[in-house]
């Protein structure tokens, strides 16, 4: 061998060892940098993905009109994290890398349409339970309405018991001093028909201070009956003895006619007077229910929404039972038809969507198990 060639063969050697441990170098730098960017990307997709679920669980916890911005964020979140995913993907090292991080993409679009799912039968849970607290309102205001009703019917009531009243005691007065009128009679009869001759004075003056009290007790309400009376009473006090008996006679026979009839009257507006305080008592115990009606309502509503917010399925189908205990009571109560009818039908539809509801709850509970 030459010189030269052993000069190049030693000296080239070295170069091309150099230039092997260069080329070396560079392809573990560059691993070192893919490794890096790898590491940066994944950490960055690790953050989203935690914020992602946040907003997640803030959108669950929301009021309905607040929803939508959590929402979105959560859809912003997903679909950068499902194009940083595609941006790893290339820098897997492995196969095996490769599958997992499609593994991932996988799953998050599988989250995201979860999450998409869980949105929808929200928004119909929120409207259904919108419509429910609108029901709810109608149902109070048609039960205060029916209350207002029979409070207007009970005030009636006491404004008729209060009149049958003085009506009763005007005829209870007429005829107790109709009684006394008769018993004076009677008196003066007896004095009369004695054969010893005794002086019927005193129980003619017996007489006329019943007539007069009677004739009182008859007012001018009955001015015809009093004059009556009076003219008898007086024709009485003028006449002889001998026609005192018949005048007497006439008075007994028209106080007997006068007591037939207002006995008569008296029983019948007693049974009247009766029946309407028996109604009223019921009137008074229709406008509670009715009033227990909307209060029921009330606290069955806003146990039910509290039952709704925390997503307590079970505790909701206990409200939906009561609330068809609500609905026999309302169709019990002794109403107005036209409000019953309206009342039950708010109660129905209110039961209504709260089943629906219920199982819409039922379903975002397994949505958000199936992301978690």
């Amino acid at each position: 061998m030459r010189i030269r060639n052993k000069i190049m063969l030693v000296g080239g050697i070295p170069i091309a060892i150099a230039a092997g441990i260069a080329v070396a170098a560079w392809l573990l730098l560059s691993e070192a940098e893919r490794a890096r960017s790898g590491a940066v990307l994944a950490g960055a997709i690790y953050r989203d993905l935690l914020v992602a679920m946040s907003v997640r669980d803030d959108y669950v916890g929301a009021n309905p009109a607040e929803r939508d911005p959590h929402a979105e964020r959560f859809r912003e979140l997903a679909a950068r994290a499902q194009v940083q995913l595609a941006s790893l993907a290339p820098l897997a090292r492995t196969q095996e890398q490769r599958r997992e991080v499609t593994s991932f993409q996988d799953t998050l679009a599988r989250y995201a349409a979860r999450m998409d799912d869980y949105i929808a039968v929200t928004t119909v849970n929120d409207r259904l339970i919108a419509e429910m607290s609108l029901r709810a309102a109608r149902l109070v205001t048609l039960a205060e309405e029916a209350r207002a009703r029979q409070h207007a019917s009970n005030a009636d009531i006491i404004t008729t018991l209060t009149e049958k009243d003085q009506q009763l005691r005007r005829l209870r007065d007429i005829v107790d001093s109709a009684y006394q009128l008769r018993a004076t009679l009677w008196g003066l009869q007896t004095v009369l028909q004695r054969p010893d001759g005794s002086d019927p004075s005193f129980a003619l003056a017996q007489m006329q201070h019943a007539a007069t009290g009677l004739g009182e007790a008859l007012g001018t309400r009955r001015g015809g009956e009093a004059r009556e009376l009076g003219d008898l009473s007086r024709a009485a006090a003028s006449a002889e003895r001998a026609d005192l008996a018949a005048i007497t006679e006439r008075l007994l026979a028209w106080c007997d006619r006068l007591l037939k009839i207002e006995v008569t009257a008296q029983r019948a507006l007693q049974e009247e007077v009766a029946q309407l305080l028996t109604y009223s008592v019921e009137a008074n115990e229709t406008e509670q229910a009715t009033q227990n009606v909307a209060v029921a309502t009330l606290r069955l509503g806003q146990e039910t929404h509290e039952a709704l917010t925390r997503r307590d399925a079970d505790l909701a189908e206990r409200k939906l039972a009561r609330s068809g205990e609500l609905a026999d009571i309302a169709a019990a109560l002794p109403i107005s038809p036209l409000i019953q009818t309206d009342m039950i039908d708010a109660i129905t539809e209110w039961r209504e969507r709260l089943g629906t509801t219920i199982e819409g709850i039922r379903k975002q509970n397994a949505m958000i198990a199936d992301m978690d």
